[in-house]
C-alpha cells in the first residue's frame, strides 16, 4: 500500500500538468507532443493497484464509496483540477472520521457509517453546488 501510494503522490507531483492535460483530452495532449499513452495507462496502472491493495482491507462498497463521493463532490465545488484534488482529499478523510464517529457513538457498522457519511457529504454539496444554480441575480425566468 505505501509503494502504491508513493507512486501516485510522486506521478502526481512530478507531472501534474502532463497528467491534467491527459485528464482534458487525450488528443489534445497528444498534439502538444506529450507521449499521452504513457500517462494514461500509467493513472489505470495505479488507479487499479489501489482497488486492488485495499479490496480486500476495506471492502468494495467502501472502496468505490471513497473513490467516487469525494471526486464527484469536489467537481460539484469547484472548476480547478488542482482545487479538486484537495478538497476531494479532505472530503474522503472527513468522511472517514465522521463515519467513524457515528459508529463509535451510535454501535452502527463501521464500513456503512463511512459510506453513509460519504454519501451525504456528495448530496450536501451537490445541493449546495455554484455550479447547479439555475438563476443569476435579476434574472427572474
Amino acid at each position: 500500500m505505501t509503494i502504491v501510494t508513493l507512486c501516485l503522490l510522486s506521478m502526481i507531483g512530478l507531472g501534474f500538468r502532463q497528467l491534467k492535460a491527459v485528464l482534458f483530452s487525450r488528443t489534445i495532449a497528444a498534439a502538444l507532443g506529450l507521449r499521452e499513452e504513457i500517462y494514461f495507462y500509467a493513472l489505470l496502472l495505479l488507479s487499479g493497484g489501489v482497488v486492488s491493495v485495499n479490496l480486500n482491507t476495506i471492502g468494495g462498497l467502501m472502496l468505490y464509496s471513497l473513490l467516487v463521493n469525494p471526486a464527484a463532490g469536489a467537481y460539484q465545488l469547484t472548476y480547478s483540477l488542482k482545487a479538486m484534488v484537495v478538497i476531494a482529499a479532505f472530503l474522503g478523510v472527513g468522511a472517514s472520521l465522521l463515519g467513524l464517529l457515528c459508529s463509535y457513538l451510535w454501535s452502527l457498522p463501521t464500513g456503512a457509517s463511512i459510506v453513509i457519511c460519504s454519501s451525504l457529504e456528495f448530496a450536501l454539496c451537490a445541493v449546495f453546488s455554484p455550479k447547479r444554480r439555475k438563476f443569476t441575480k435579476g434574472e427572474n425566468k
